[in-house]
């Protein structure tokens, strides 16, 4: 899977609602999300697509479904993030809705709550597109069934804290880690409310790729606002994550360009040290 670096997707989940009762308003505020996701700076977009019924397994009432995302909405969604030169992402809750949101997207993202489900893979790898799947809440096991379910497939794996909002010492960055030596691409999907973007920085650190981060242009009462940042907030959010990568650098010990300066005017002349060999 060729990955941008980094790859920070906006996750507008249901903030796209911010007008009662009125579809045109609504779908202009999910563009909007779009439109300035993008000025900041992200290169993906990612609304989400479920019914009550495929979150909770019941019907839900009018007032419960009022989060679904229209489907006629995705082909507008997906000119509008092309417009705005950001990839198009839509999270699918069943393998009705991947057959959906198939058409539209280059990557499918799979939530942790269908991680560990073999008929909602199963149905993710029939596509044949790459998948980022989140780990949040699973166990050492689960997490050694994902990975022999998914070593044949195109994949990436997302650090995650299946908490609304998380708390930042329950990210456990070491386990990012551990991801490395799997040779999987793998991030966060940041559940987190504190700012400065302590999780996103941390992980940028240590060689995450993946950043996925809710946020809001207004903040109504909606299922994600607890956990989202505003426009401000997301624009230091892909500030910051470009700043870690910098830090990070290439692990080579090298002289910079502000270090010639001094080791021509005031490095002290000594011998090359040779390990083994002590002077008497």
């Amino acid at each position: 899977m060729e990955i941008p670096y980094p790859f920070i997707i906006a996750e507008v989940g249901s903030n796209w609602r911010q007008y009662n009762d009125n579809d045109e308003n609504n779908l202009r505020c999910a563009i909007e999300h779009i439109e300035q996701a993008a000025r900041c700076g992200v290169q993906a977009v990612k609304f989400q697509l479920f019914t009550h019924a495929e979150l909770y397994g019941v019907r839900g009432t009018v007032k419960q479904n009022r989060y679904n995302l229209p489907r006629k909405w995705l082909p507008t969604l997906k000119i509008e993030c092309e417009k705005n030169k950001v990839n198009f992402m839509c999270t699918a809750f069943s393998p009705e809705g991947i057959e959906v949101v198939d058409e539209f997207v280059d990557v499918h993202k799979i939530a942790s709550a269908e991680a560990l489900s073999s008929e909602f893979l199963s149905s993710i790898f029939k596509t044949k597109k790459p998948a980022f799947i989140s780990l949040g809440a699973m166990t050492e096991k689960n997490l050694l069934w994902l990975l022999h379910e998914t070593f044949e497939y195109d994949v990436a794996f997302l650090q995650c804290v299946a908490a609304y909002p998380a708390k930042l010492e329950d990210y456990n960055l070491r386990f990012i880690e551990r991801l490395k030596g799997t040779n999987i691409p793998f991030g966060i999907s940041d559940h987190t409310k504190h700012f400065p973007a302590f999780v996103a920085f941390g992980a940028a650190i240590l060689g995450a790729q993946i950043f996925e981060k809710h946020f809001s242009i207004d903040f109504p009462t909606t299922p994600d606002s607890a956990h989202s940042i505003g426009v401000t907030e997301l624009r230091y959010y892909v500030r910051d994550i470009n700043m870690a990568i910098k830090i990070r650098g290439d692990g080579k010990k090298k002289i910079v360009e502000d270090e010639v300066y001094m080791t021509k005017l005031w490095r002290r002349n000594r011998a090359p040290f040779t390990w083994g060999v002590r002077k008497k």
